[in-house]
């Protein structure tokens, strides 16, 4: 009988022993959110401790993905289903992406980022930035109005990347200054992947790709309001498109219809007109600023709108040179309040201008320019500490703004 009783109680400890383990293997490859690209989790990329509020890595340059994008279906997990999802139409993508998070107690919206090939540096450099944000990259889809998502192909990062289908010319795919034809034409064009996303019932938030992003807003309390709209002050007191958080719902989508409208009918159908020819019109954020101040007349008066911290969440006047001045004082209005969340690079023309500007501020992470890559991992930590270390000194690694550094300013 003793003997019986000795030997009940070693499987019940063998039993609870392959339980915690497969409970422990079970929640390290939930880790990996997205895996339509190759069977790998986190658990397998190498963690680092680092600081300035970055957890933990999302970035293996040494592994590369072998899955191709142009397959019909990839696969969504989380801790309770798994479920195949088309990935033919970039809706279809961000509801499949929005299923794996809409039921989570915080952050419930995917990040969405529009850009064209000319943008691919600054893609690439916000990956390389934002590598060791953990949950980030995993809640990313990236919409190209052309064919740069062909270009994302082989990036290590558990991102996705679709392109857009649409009317836009070849030529409108290239880099366009501020106030051109060109320009208010992708501008138009994102206004309307918005209003199409806000139909089809998706929480996300939009941001700019040439943003520095100093902490992981995916910590920040104020994104966790129900506001329907949460927008960043551009300096100018209206909401900026480069950090907009949308909640959808008919009052968002009665807003935007209206946005898009009134937007689309100031772009005239020309074909005299060349994307580079000098457009000057009422842009989408002075439309979205108006339509909020006069929404009590609107079908959508009850519309909540919410303006986060410009200490948090600044524009480009943070940094020096541009059409901003020297920007100091927005820097220190910034750091009496702690780090900011996310710094944008705008308030200067041009995307050359932007990239010695960022680079002069030591806030360039990509550590190879031809292949966009940032696979050592000492050398990427010691530039975000010294992007950090910007955050208090408030002076560019490298020196004052040259003349040249922005022509068009």
């Amino acid at each position: 009988m003793k003997y019986l009783f000795l030997f009940f109680i070693l499987n019940v400890l063998i039993i609870s022993r392959m339980y915690c383990f497969s409970n422990y293997a079970a929640s390290k490859v939930y880790l990996h959110t997205i895996s339509g690209y190759h069977n790998f989790s986190l658990a397998k990329m190498p963690v680092f401790t680092v600081r300035g509020s970055i957890l933990s890595s999302e970035i293996n340059d040494s592994t590369k993905i072998d899955q191709r994008w142009t397959q019909p279906v990839f696969v969504v997990q989380n801790k309770t289903q798994e479920r195949t999802c088309r990935q033919d139409h970039y809706i279809a993508v961000a509801e499949c992406m929005y299923s794996s998070v809409k039921n989570s107690t915080s952050n419930k919206f995917v990040f969405i980022m529009m850009a064209n090939k000319a943008f691919l540096p600054f893609i690439r450099n916000w990956l390389c930035n934002t590598a060791k944000m953990p949950g980030v990259h995993s809640r990313t889809l990236l919409l190209f109005s052309d064919h740069g998502d062909r270009e994302m192909e082989e990036s290590p990062f558990n991102v996705r990347a679709i392109g857009v289908n649409s009317l836009l010319l070849t030529e409108l795919n290239a880099d366009l200054d501020y106030n051109t034809f060109g320009y208010w034409r992708l501008v138009q064009h994102r206004v309307q992947v918005i209003l199409n996303l806000t139909r089809a019932n998706i929480s996300f938030l939009l941001f700019e790709p040439d943003a520095l992003w100093v902490q992981n807003p995916l910590f920040d309390p104020a994104l966790q309001t129900d506001s329907d709209l949460i927008g960043f002050d551009d300096n100018r007191g209206v909401p900026g498109f480069g950090w907009l958080r949308v909640l959808p719902n008919l009052r968002v989508t009665q807003l935007f219809t209206e946005l898009e409208n009134k937007f689309s009918a100031q772009i005239p159908n020309y074909n005299t007109l060349t994307s580079n020819s000098v457009l000057a019109i009422q842009g989408e954020q002075d439309i979205l600023h108006t339509l909020i101040q006069s929404q009590r007349s609107k079908p959508y008066k009850d519309l909540t709108f919410q303006m986060l911290s410009r200490t948090k969440y600044t524009s480009g006047k943070w940094y020096d040179g541009g059409r901003g001045g020297n920007g100091r004082s927005e820097r220190e209005a910034c750091k009496a309040n702690g780090l900011p969340f996310v710094i944008n690079n705008n308030w200067i023309i041009g995307n050359l201008p932007k990239i010695t500007r960022a680079r002069r501020w030591g806030h360039w992470f990509v550590q190879d320019n031809v292949s966009g890559s940032c696979s050592n991992s000492r050398l990427l930590q010691e530039t975000f500490d010294q992007m950090l270390n910007s955050m208090h000194t408030l002076r560019p690694l490298h020196g004052d703004p040259l003349p040249t550094e922005c022509p068009k300013c």
